[in-house]
């Protein structure tokens, strides 16, 4: 038992020290320390001129209250936003269509997924989808 736990460490160090700390050198966006989320959608805007915006996961308003853009919808089933729904709900009833997504829902594998196909499938052609 003891043989298995020490190895089991080895492995666990050897896996930090290849993978995370060299993957963590590798990459490196050189963004300011005070650049945030509002500031790259606002950045996007100015760039491409989005008429309509749809965020998925809106909690307090952090980021759709900064949101400046003529049409845009917000969806959290509990907090922020403008559409108080889960992101399934208001896919299933969904008419519009949107020049930029950000997704920042429930932050669980599957449904990050499901967020992703789904705003695909309303996405207009040749714009942006942030997760």
């Amino acid at each position: 038992m003891e043989k298995i736990t020490k190895v089991s460490r080895i492995i666990k160090k050897l896996y930090y020290k290849i993978f995370i700390e060299n993957y963590n050198k590798k990459i490196s966006y050189n963004f300011p320390v005070d650049y945030f989320r509002w500031d790259l959608i606002k950045y996007l805007h100015e760039k491409y001129e989005f008429n309509t915006y749809l965020e998925i996961g809106c909690d307090k308003d952090q980021l759709f209250s900064r949101i400046n853009i003529s049409k845009k919808f917000g969806v959290d089933p509990f907090s922020g936003g403008n559409i108080r729904k889960t992101s399934d709900e208001f896919f299933k009833d969904n008419k519009e269509t949107f020049d930029l997504v950000f997704i920042d829902g429930l932050h669980e594998y599957s449904q990050v997924k499901k967020d992703i196909l789904n705003s695909l499938k309303f996405l207009n052609k040749n714009y942006l989808a942030l997760l």
